[in-house]
This record gives C-alpha cells, sequence and structure tokens, in this order.
C-alpha cells in the first residue's frame, strides 16, 4: 500500500477536479488546505461564507472532486467567482506492492 498527497487549486466557476493515480485506490479523503473569496467591487460586509467539498469515485483510479464556494452579505451580494478558488488536498490509500509516500501539486 501508498500513500499518496495529491493537491490542486480549484476555481469556483469550474466547481471540480479530477484527481489521477497510478494504481487503485483503497480508501481517500479531501481535505480543504485554503480559499480565497472575493467580491467583484467594493465593501461589503460579509453575512455568510460557505466551503464544502465532494468527492466522487469515477474509476478505481480516479477521483472526481467538486468545490461549492458561497459568500453573501447583507444585501444578497456574492462572491466573484472568476476569482474565487479554493486548494484541495486528497490523501489516498493506494493498492500496491510497495510501501511509498508521494506528494504531487497540480
Amino acid at each position: 500500500m501508498g500513500l499518496v498527497f495529491q493537491t490542486a487549486n480549484i476555481t469556483n466557476g469550474q466547481g471540480f477536479h479530477i484527481f489521477t493515480f497510478d494504481a487503485d485506490i483503497i480508501s481517500s479523503q479531501v481535505f480543504i488546505k485554503g480559499f480565497n473569496v472575493q467580491y467583484p467591487s467594493g465593501d461589503h460586509h460579509v453575512a455568510k461564507i460557505e466551503v464544502d467539498t465532494t468527492q466522487i469515485v469515477m474509476d478505481p483510479r480516479r477521483i472526481k472532486v467538486q468545490v461549492i464556494v458561497t459568500m453573501t452579505d447583507n444585501s444578497g451580494n456574492h462572491q466573484d467567482n472568476s476569482s474565487s478558488f479554493v486548494e484541495v488536498v486528497v490523501v489516498a490509500v493506494l493498492q500496491d506492492q510497495n510501501n511509498y509516500l508521494m506528494v504531487t501539486e497540480y
């Protein structure tokens, strides 16, 4: 078994990233490493920020990670998706004959 870390920045407008591994995935977990959420312009009083991830196993070697970022103010204004992103980390345990640790950034 091998333990693999992969990271990616996912823009809110794009909404997903597909992670591909060199061996079959035994188990995996998605973590939020960081995020940046901005309004298009002006000064706003933030009422709510929500960051969420979902992982979908596409096949034994690929995971699709979706992100949803929502930021609203009291007037109902929302974030600028083109300048907002979430950095995620996928930690996966892979089926393999060798024990190893691999870190990859996209």
